[in-house]
C-alpha cells in the first residue's frame, strides 16, 4: 500500500489565485470543473492581488523593471505554447504601459474604459460604477490577502487541501506544477493542461 493510499479523504480545498496570472487561471479552470464533479469537496476560491502579495513580502512586481516585465511576458507566451493556449500579450502590454510607465490613473470607470479602449482589450460585460464602489469585494480581497500573508503564502497560485477526521491536517501546494501531486491526493487521474477546457 502506497503512502498516498493511507491519506484521509480531502474534504475542502482553499485556492488562492490572481485572475491575471495565466498559470493561476488554468488551475482555477481545473478546480472549477472538479467542483462540478466532486460535490463532496468544499471549494473555497480566494482571489488576491498578486502584486500586493509580492510587495508585502518584499518581492518586486513583474512590471516594475523593464527586465522583469520582458521576462514575465516571455514566460506567459512560453506557458501558452506548452499548454496549447492561444493568447496575445500585446494588448496587455499596452494596458500595463499606461499604468506602470506612463503612471496614468486607473481609479474610475472612465479611466478603465479609456485604458481598455486604447489597448484594444474587449470586454463582454458592461462596466458600471458599482464595480468601483463595491466595499464587500474590496473587503474580501483584503481578508484573503491577510490570510495569505499570515499563512506565509509567498505567491500564487497557492492550494491548500484539508482532510477529514483531522481539522488541523492540511497539505499546501505552490504553483501550477503541483497539479500531479494534487491529483494523487484527490485520487483522480491526472490530465495535461492543454486539454483544460475538455476535462
Amino acid at each position: 500500500m502506497s503512502l498516498l493510499q493511507k491519506v484521509p479523504k480531502v474534504t475542502s480545498i482553499d485556492y488562492y489565485f490572481d485572475i491575471v496570472s495565466i498559470p493561476a487561471w488554468v488551475l482555477f479552470e481545473r478546480f472549477s470543473i472538479l467542483k462540478e464533479t466532486h460535490k463532496e469537496i468544499n471549494f473555497n476560491f480566494r482571489p488576491v492581488h498578486a502584486g500586493n502579495l509580492f510587495t508585502t513580502i518584499g518581492v518586486q512586481v513583474p512590471y516594475t523593471t523593464p527586465n522583469l516585465k520582458k521576462n514575465y511576458f516571455e514566460e506567459q507566451r512560453l506557458f501558452a505554447r506548452l499548454h496549447g493556449l492561444n493568447i496575445r500579450t500585446d494588448p496587455v502590454e499596452q494596458f500595463w504601459q499606461r499604468l506602470w510607465v506612463e503612471n496614468k490613473a486607473l481609479s474610475s470607470q472612465k479611466d478603465l474604459e479609456e485604458a481598455l479602449n486604447s489597448s484594444q482589450i474587449c470586454l463582454d460585460f458592461d462596466l458600471n460604477e458599482n464595480s468601483f464602489s463595491n466595499d464587500e469585494w474590496c473587503n474580501k480581497l483584503n481578508e484573503n490577502h491577510r490570510e495569505a500573508v499570515e499563512a506565509k503564502f509567498f505567491g500564487i497560485p497557492w492550494t491548500v487541501l484539508h482532510f477529514e477526521k483531522d481539522l488541523n491536517s492540511r497539505k499546501e501546494f505552490f504553483g501550477i506544477d503541483s497539479w500531479p501531486l494534487i491529483c494523487q491526493y484527490l485520487k483522480i487521474p491526472q490530465k495535461l493542461f492543454g486539454d483544460v477546457l475538455l476535462f
